[in-house]
């Protein structure tokens, strides 16, 4: 199978259930979202297995992050930072 294919395919089905998806975004699954029209995604951003987003008010993930595995994200995350836990807290800037 084709990798660029694949990574088409996979983008495509991920921005359906997402509100904005940056360019040069990397999921690892399983995404868990309330209703995912409200979460915004931003550019150059890494985000590891099992993230879950209580996007029931609209949430934002800023430019350049790193999102760390199992993290439960209940609000906006600035850019440019690593967030981890539940709920998801800055724990650095990069």
């Amino acid at each position: 199978m084709n990798p660029a294919r694949c990574q088409h395919a996979t983008r495509h089905a991920l921005v359906d259930p997402v509100g904005h998806l940056g360019e040069d975004v990397e999921i690892k699954p399983p995404l868990f979202v309330d209703y995912g029209t409200q979460l915004s995604i931003g550019e150059r951003t890494f985000i590891n297995y099992n993230l879950t987003t209580l996007d029931a008010a609209p949430i934002s993930i800023g430019d350049n992050n790193v999102i760390g595995a199992g993290a439960v994200v209940t609000g906006d995350v600035p850019a440019n930072v690593v967030a981890v836990g539940h709920p998801a807290r800055v724990i650095k800037t990069l």
